[in-house]
């Protein structure tokens, strides 16, 4: 079987590293397009071929034929050189939805309830590569840019406009919360993967990708069918985002993919997977250093292991789990010289025909790190934003906040306040005013006590569920690129794989983070992984 071919036995291999829909999968791609991948039955024989109206706006290259009805409805999908169908028959769902914390134009507002509501693509016209889609009840349209190459199809979400009057003169951005501007009910084929959201059979895949970690991809299964959808979402980013269509042959279909990757610049995820380093098995160690690296290589030889997985306490100081991750000070007790003995000693490793990867945790910051103690840094994520209702002297150990604290956390080891220059730990609190956090242990981790105003505002720190010796990381800051930094500084000591642990350590939305902080650490390594 060739190695772009898939069998059954494939489905339950590793799954991705997490740089999540990209179109890569990250520094790793599913063996096959996901792991846990679903197998249903063969597609149904294409139906006779639709017939296309002036109306209709008809999008193609040499492999596809797209078409959608002036109502917003994908009518066909059609793959030009068999002539098959790849949508699903008589089903109605509009290309485009917009989803509104609540209607906002003032009649609509008062006919319809204050509450989440979603409004639905009702027209769509063309005038050249632009598609200008209206909807119901909503005075304002998304302007979607299509951008056709030979082996997929690009939909970027480039603008909304406003109908004059709609909206008067105070509202200056279309109040869009979220939106799927691409929506389409793929055929039911043989296996489904969630992971990349591909739709495939031995022939046959229909696939929708994001080209960066701001768009989101998902699927919808429907009675004999996917509804594939990319989106937006308004706290992360809604105009530039794009995705793509790709509809081929399966054996062509990595081929496509990497040709996504090449275009938007993005991780070699096909690559990486088609590398035959991909398939090897590896030995761990976390304690190898140039004094046992001989007695380590000769049990990796012994066990035929042609890489080697290095976890990064082996030669950066470390305490419990992960208390002083984020620091990465050398451990000078068995590198002395730092990266330079780092680098001598995986090119002994490499002599003996084994590869080395660099086992990293890129979201966690340790507790006893250099960024929590004395001072803690002002980029740790926060899960919840309280408010001083009264000044806090130094030798307070009760903390009066404005908001009620009834779903504070309350986990033994992460019931931790940052404020300041200090982190306070709690055990207990008032659910009736005036709110109090009670029992506080003041200047926790041998951080620097301070008094602080009413008004003042501070937050639970995020402190993660595995250990409770380690915080996550906001990614709306650049403590993340920081880090990346320090990160591809050391695997530029001769590294040739990397594995992300701890990828889901980031703040929601987790769609777009998870990826995002694999992003951020794996466009700064130098050369690219092998996988």
């Amino acid at each position: 079987m060739s190695k772009d071919n898939f069998s059954r036995r494939d489905f339950v291999r590793k799954s991705a590293a997490g740089i999540g829909k990209l179109a890569i999968g990250g520094a790793v791609v599913p063996q096959n397009f996901a792991a846990g991948a679903q197998e249903k039955n063969s597609a149904k024989q294409p139906e006779e071929p639709i017939t296309i109206t002036e109306n209709d706006v008809v999008i193609e290259n040499e492999l596809v034929r797209l078409v959608i009805g002036p109502d917003a409805v994908a009518r066909s999908l059609q793959f030009k050189p068999t002539g098959e169908e790849c949508l699903a028959g008589n089903i109605k769902i509009p290309v485009s939805t917009i989803r509104q914390e609540r209607p906002y134009q003032n009649e609509i507002k008062l006919a319809y309830p204050c509450q989440e509501s979603e409004f639905k693509a009702t027209s769509l016209r063309r005038e050249g590569d632009l598609l200008t889609i209206g909807y119901e009840l909503i005075p304002y349209k998304a302007v979607v840019r299509v951008i056709v190459k030979p082996a997929y199809i690009e939909f970027r979400l480039e603008d909304f406009v406003i109908n004059k009057g709609g909206y008067g003169q105070l509202i200056r951005t279309a109040p869009v919360w979220k939106i799927w501007f691409l929506q389409l009910p793929v055929r039911e084929r043989s296996y489904y993967g969630d992971l990349l959201e591909v739709v495939w059979d031995e022939k046959m895949a229909t696939n929708l990708l994001a080209t960066n970690p701001y768009t989101r991809i998902a699927a919808e299964k429907g009675d004999n069918y996917y509804l594939l959808k990319a989106g937006a979402e308004r706290e992360v980013m809604l105009k530039g985002t794009s995705a793509v269509l790709i509809t081929c042959e399966t054996s062509r279909l990595l081929d496509n993919i990497g040709r996504v990757e090449d275009d938007f610049n993005l991780p070699p995820g096909v690559k990486s997977r088609r590398s035959e380093a991909y398939r090897y098995s590896y030995y761990f160690s976390g304690d190898i250093h140039p004094g046992n690296v001989q007695q380590h290589l000769k049990y990796a030889k012994m066990g035929g292991f042609r890489a080697m997985s290095l976890y990064y306490s082996a030669f950066l100081k470390s305490s419990g789990y992960y208390l002083l991750t984020g620091s990465f000070d050398w451990l000078s007790s068995h590198y002395p010289n730092g990266k330079e003995d780092l680098r001598r000693l995986l090119a002994r490793i490499k002599q003996e025909g084994i590869v080395s990867g660099f086992h990293f945790l890129h979201t966690f910051i340790g507790l006893e790190s250099a960024y929590v103690t004395p001072v803690p840094d002002h980029r740790l994520n926060l899960i919840k934003q309280l408010t001083l209702a009264a000044p806090l002297n130094t030798g307070d150990t009760t903390i009066y906040i404005d908001q009620d604290p009834f779903a504070i956390e309350m986990t033994e080891g992460r019931r931790v306040l940052k404020i300041g220059t200090e982190l306070i730990t709690y055990e207990g609190y008032t659910d009736t005013r005036p709110y109090r956090l009670t029992g506080c242990v003041r200047g926790a981790f041998k951080t620097k006590v301070d008094q602080y105003p009413a008004g003042f505002m501070l937050g639970v720190l995020d402190v993660s569920e595995f250990g409770a010796q380690s915080v996550y990381i906001n990614q709306d800051n650049d403590l993340q690129d920081e880090i990346a930094e320090k990160l591809a500084d050391i695997y530029d000591a001769g590294f040739e794989f990397c594995y992300y642990d701890g990828s889901e350590g980031v703040n929601a939305p987790f769609w777009c983070n998870i990826a995002r902080a694999q992003w951020r650490v794996h466009k700064r390594l130098k050369p690219q992984p092998l996988f």
